[in-house]
């Protein structure tokens, strides 16, 4: 049993209710009707809650919740392997202390996918012959978008070259674009952005022409 009471399996039930909507509800409908239990609202709100603690400690200790997986990545047209990087935002309803109202704020979800290709031989491994499932990894924060900008290493999501600022200026993407260069400089990569126009800051052009060889202007 745990500190509030629950065994490991009705924690989790009660957790995952938790989050879903709001904690009266969880106790007065999800629980009840999905796992036979009635808990209090305060108790589904302590255990969510305090699962929510746990889960910080862990993700700020660095700490992974799965084995490193490689992943073999799927080719363009052109026969060259891609990952594909994207950041979206969407509104959480928000509740003050004592049950106030609280304006909503908005999540930034980040993940890295790769997708399948519709031509088999455009495939990781083509010689399979069953097509392979897709893989992603998400990344889901109330913080502001520039505070999730930081390099990660693709399998395990471990963070290589942070670069988290306050602002998103041309610089801080040009410095933020060299830091991921750096963690593997022999490496031939593509930086493909979306609804940005990096290609017109010059900081950025330089650091693309300087990160070629490239000393004219």
């Amino acid at each position: 049993m745990t500190a509030a009471a629950l065994s490991p399996a009705a924690e989790e039930v009660a957790c995952m209710a938790g989050v879903q909507s709001s904690f009266a509800e969880a106790s007065e409908k999800l629980l009840p009707k999905l796992a036979g239990l009635r808990l209090a609202e305060s108790t589904v709100e302590r255990t969510t809650e305090a699962a929510g603690l746990r889960l910080a400690a862990v993700q700020t200790a660095g700490q992974f919740f799965e084995p490193p997986q490689a992943w073999a990545w799927h080719k363009d047209a052109d026969g060259k392997t891609v990952a594909y990087v994207a950041v979206d935002a969407t509104g959480v309803p928000q509740q003050g202390r004592e049950g106030a109202k609280a304006a909503s704020r908005m999540a930034n979800v980040a993940v890295i996918y790769n997708p399948v290709p519709d031509d088999p031989q455009c495939w990781a491994r083509p010689a399979a012959g069953r097509e392979p499932p897709w893989q992603a990894r998400y990344v889901a924060s109330l913080e502001r978008l520039a505070e999730q900008g930081a390099n990660c290493e693709v399998a395990p999501g471990q963070q290589i070259a942070p670069s988290i600022t306050a602002t998103r200026t041309a610089a801080d993407f040009a410095a933020h674009s060299a830091q991921t260069v750096a963690t593997d400089p022999a490496a031939a990569g593509i930086f493909m952005t979306d609804h940005l126009n990096p290609h017109r800051s010059e900081t950025r052009v330089r650091s693309v022409a300087t990160a070629g060889g490239l000393t004219a202007d």
